[in-house]
């Protein structure tokens, strides 16, 4: 078992920001990159509208109060509310094959009611969860194997109380990977952030990565490699958004590509597929160009980015094959960019009351959709539907 709390970030086991984590700074390929408003390819408005290539080949209802949250195997991790009306109590996996719901959690390991899930992630060998004090903001991280989820092996990784945001986590193989981060209204907001990394086995916990601050992004698997956008000191006093990608193999010690975005510039997600950095930003930023203005952007310095200026919702799956699936308000639009077309695919009854959202993110060869429907004859809450379609 690991305790720890985030105050002591550097101390946890071998805990230290790996210096192999960052490129020579001096490489002009890794400086803030700033594109004229000009330059960038509007998709909505360079595309030719085509009819939906994909439709859905499966769904199938879950109950009521189910949440998915992103996958990349087979099984889509979930929380859920169990025998409470609205508290997320249980943890659970999904299968894609069977739709059944097995719990790994059935109820949170504090004996204590203001506790609750916060949210899960899981791999094809481990499965892991954060439980939130909802008084104090305090939480906890664990994990378990898989082949264990009905024995009582329940490892704690992590606790902090809540001058550290809940951290964002995703699992890789028999690796867990997750963020540490001062609260912005806590009494630790000048400190550092940073990404650890615990394999089952592990008797600690390792800080792989650092940030100058909060991270940007929630932590990302796509493909071979794990995204994530940390904020890093590229000349003396100077301090930008980098979204970096490490490949997997190497356990966040190299980075295989990075992209610096313009001063302040802070996106809301970002993932890598294909080799082109997949990113949104929520918000405008003066003087920044292209990429300081609000929307989804695809590209890289070299190949140049196409964007759609729409403000974004979620996260985005591709295929890996040049397509994408964009959430919307009450849709998705996909585009097709070595077709340059783009599709409309509805939300289930076109939903916006409860909304609808992806449950697969970055590279995936299928795109998982969950929403919250209401009956017809009484117009409450009735359950939720997924749909899966093969991409």
């Amino acid at each position: 078992m690991i305790k720890g709390t985030a105050a002591t970030a550097a101390v946890i086991g071998a805990a230290s920001a790996l210096s192999g984590c960052e490129r020579d700074v001096n490489d002009p390929n890794l400086q803030p990159v700033y594109v004229p408003d000009a330059d960038g390819i509007n998709m909505l408005e360079s595309f030719s509208e085509a009819e939906l290539p994909f439709g859905a080949s499966e769904k199938w209802p879950a109950p009521l109060g189910t949440i998915l949250l992103p996958t990349h195997t087979d099984q889509i991790p979930c929380i859920a509310s169990g025998n409470t009306p609205s508290h997320m109590t249980k943890a659970t996996l999904m299968s894609t094959k069977n739709h059944k719901m097995i719990d790994v959690v059935s109820e949170v390991m504090e004996d204590n009611p203001n506790w609750v899930i916060y949210t899960s992630a899981c791999s094809t060998q481990l499965y892991a969860w954060v439980e939130l004090n909802m008084l104090d903001y305090s939480w906890k991280l664990y994990a378990v194997s898989l082949s264990d989820i009905d024995s009582k092996k329940k490892s704690l990784l992590w606790s902090a109380d809540g001058n550290y945001d809940p951290p964002s986590i995703v699992c890789v193989d028999r690796r867990a990977y997750w963020q540490v981060m001062p609260s912005l209204k806590g009494k630790k907001t000048k400190e550092s952030s940073y990404c650890y990394t615990w394999s089952l086995g592990d008797s600690d916990a390792v800080a792989a990565v650092e940030s100058k601050g909060r991270f940007a992004t929630p932590i990302e698997v796509s493909g071979e490699y794990i995204i994530m956008t940390p904020r890093q000191e590229i000349e003396k006093g100077s301090v930008f958004y980098a979204i970096s990608v490490y490949p997997i193999k190497d356990n966040l010690q190299k980075v295989y590509d990075k992209l610096i975005l313009p001063a302040a510039v802070a996106p809301l997600y970002a993932t890598y597929i294909e080799d082109q950095f997949v990113f949104s930003i929520e918000a405008n930023y003066d003087e920044r160009g292209l990429l300081g203005k609000m929307g989804t952007f695809i590209g890289t310095k070299k190949s140049g980015f196409y964007y759609l200026n729409r403000e974004p919702y979620a996260r985005v799956t591709g295929n890996g094959k040049g397509i994408y699936f964009i959430k919307s308000r009450s849709s998705y639009l996909v585009f097709d960019i070595p077709n340059k077309t783009y599709s409309t695919l509805d939300s289930i009854d076109r939903c916006v009351d409860y909304g609808e959202y992806p449950a697969t993110s970055g590279q995936s060869n299928h795109f998982i959709t969950f929403a919250t429907v209401k009956s017809e004859e009484t117009g409450y809450p009735h359950e939720v539907i997924v749909r899966y379609f093969d991409i």
